[in-house]
């Protein structure tokens, strides 16, 4: 037994030791780097000074019962604690050196208190929050009024996910006049949504709060019609894998060679079809007839014949 408990004791020290070499290999790593603001603001002191207090009495507690491996460790990350609050306070930042340790405590401190919910909110807040919110703010932008009804009802998301909006930039990126870019650009950032994988609840949800963006203000105006068909029928069909989505291919129809050399030059990528007893271009799938139709007449303003058609589900894709 008594031969049990030396190897015991002896293992203590040795894990007292790696401790010490531990606390020195984090606190190298930062101190080489000690005087940046972004690694001093990044330390929290209110949580090192909460680890130090619990150290401090088990370090007592150790010393008066005489268990010294105890005691060395608590010694040890109470040190380590202390460094990290030297470092945290910003006291060998540039420009903060001469202000004094309590002042650069009193400043780290109230960056911290800024900053406390922050990874609260990020666990509560959904999933592309930012992306989100561009697309309620393109939906309300898509007609080219911003209603104040619609402006309240976005803010109040955009408030408890504590993100801000830029109106002013917001109405500056939209494509004023131009349905046909503003509903391809709200099309993309959906679809750029559905790509980050959001669960198939929050994607009901943002069915449903895009429903009564539009109706908030009680008109409808063609441009909120025609993205809302679209959108909604975009997001029902998330998840779905029954292939019983309608889908509407917008092909183009070249009357001839230099059409044709337009065409591959405006849209590299577009696949070339049969179709009605001759070849065209897909350039195009979407999920709702009026999209696809507003797509159309987007060619058919450049002087192509264009057309859309209802396509399987599989030729679609």
């Amino acid at each position: 037994m008594e031969t049990w408990i030396a190897v015991i004791g002896f293992l203590a020290y040795g894990s007292v030791a790696l401790g010490l070499v531990s606390a020195y290999l984090q606190l190298n790593k930062i101190w080489k780097r000690k005087h940046r603001e972004e690694v001093a603001n990044s330390i929290s002191i209110v949580g090192h000074v909460m680890t130090i207090i619990p150290g401090t009495i088990f370090a007592l507690n150790f010393l008066v019962v005489s268990q010294w491996q105890g005691f060395l460790n608590s010694v040890i990350w109470i040190s380590w604690g202390c460094m990290m609050i030297l470092i945290g306070s910003g006291l060998w930042v540039q420009g903060r050196r001469k202000v004094g340790l309590w002042r650069n405590i009193k400043r780290a401190l109230k960056l911290e208190q800024d900053e406390f919910g922050d990874l609260a909110l990020a666990m509560f807040r959904p999933a592309s929050a930012d992306l989100v919110l561009q697309i309620l703010t393109r939906f309300a932008w898509i007609d080219d009024q911003l209603d104040e009804r619609e402006k309240d009802y976005i803010k109040g998301f955009a408030d408890s996910w504590n993100l801000k909006i830029d109106w002013h930039e917001l109405h500056g990126k939209s494509d004023h006049g131009s349905l046909h870019s503003n509903l391809i650009e709200t099309h993309r950032l959906v679809n750029d949504y559905l790509l980050t994988s959001p669960p198939e609840p929050q994607v009901r949800e943002l069915a449903d709060v895009l429903q009564n963006l539009v109706e908030i203000d009680e008109q409808i105006t063609e441009q909120e019609e025609v993205i809302l068909e679209e959108t909604l029928a975009m997001l029902s069909g998330y998840g779905s894998d029954d292939g019983a989505q309608e889908n509407f291919s917008v092909v183009i129809a070249p009357r001839n060679d230099d059409q044709t050399a337009a065409l591959k030059a405006l849209l590299p990528d577009s696949d070339e079809v049969a179709v009605a007893g001759g070849w065209g271009y897909m350039v195009g799938n979407y999920c709702s007839e009026k999209y696809a139709n507003k797509m159309c007449e987007r060619y058919r303003s450049l002087g192509f014949f264009t057309v859309s058609m209802m396509m399987d589900a599989d030729l679609a894709t």
